[in-house]
């Protein structure tokens, strides 16, 4: 650590981490055309995701000038003092134990996913690989998956999804019922719910035609009638583990 970083507060410390953070995600969106372009070119899906990570992702404010530091001589005499007056260290609780690997989005090209990662909504707020996970970014990790399920079924010319195997807990919308007919959009806010642990559980399927499955551990199953590898590659490349060949385990 520099000296300006020992001089700083907890507070100024985790302040200048989420600035950073912010610096970082504001090149998520150039990043992201960069990659379409690459891979898909310039269409509809390519313009729609550039545009949701812009909303998403938004530049970051400009950065106002930081106060010059004390002069070395005062600065050595305020640590000092607060070394003197500061209490004791609180001993720091074990390490907690690793989480599984990240869920799997399988539906497409790719190979055996080996890092650790948070797998639950829950996980909000602790801290992975010395990285705390905050609600910003797993609502971009979940903006991804719906985005992934939605190409992948537009590509395969899925245009609804019916509720199979309704499971309520008392927290289903009363709209929910089994047997009924989901548009897209409807279909996507049932994945969002069944993402975030919500109190009930369904399989959404196109009879044999095609399927989207939520399991434990952020797992979520797409099936379609034809290979949508290539629609779902961009989001591989955006930071997504796509696994080909791997049926969903709910399938009946």
């Amino acid at each position: 650590m520099t000296d300006g970083v020992r001089s700083m507060s907890p507070d100024e410390i985790a302040a200048n981490v989420m600035k950073a953070i912010r610096k970082a995600q504001s090149l998520y969106p150039d990043k992201m055309r960069e990659i379409l372009a690459e891979t898909v070119g310039d269409d509809d899906t390519a313009r729609h995701l550039a545009e949701t990570a812009e909303r998403n992702f938004p530049d970051a404010p400009e950065e106002e000038p930081e106060p010059p530091l004390p002069p070395e001589s005062h600065r050595r005499l305020y640590e000092t003092d607060e070394e003197d007056s500061a209490p004791p260290p609180v001993p720091k609780p074990p390490a907690a134990p690793r989480r599984p690997a990240r869920p799997r989005f399988c539906g497409g090209p790719g190979g055996a996913y080996t890092r650790d990662e948070w797998t639950s909504i829950s996980d909000i707020g602790k801290t992975f690989d010395g990285v705390e996970l905050t609600r910003e970014e797993y609502e971009r990790v979940e903006g991804l998956y719906l985005e992934a399920v939605r190409t992948g079924l537009e590509a395969a010319g899925v245009e609804r999804l019916r509720v199979c195997g309704l499971e309520d807990h008392g927290d289903a919308p009363d709209s929910l019922t089994e047997g009924r007919w989901l548009t897209l959009s409807e279909a996507m806010e049932i994945c969002r719910a069944l993402l975030r642990e919500a109190g009930f559980w369904c399989r959404l399927e196109d009879g044999d035609r095609a399927y989207v499955h939520v399991g434990y551990d952020f797992y979520l199953y797409l099936g379609t009638p034809v290979d949508v590898g290539a629609a779902l590659a961009p989001f591989e490349k955006a930071g997504l583990f796509v696994e080909a060949g791997f049926p969903s385990p709910y399938a009946e």
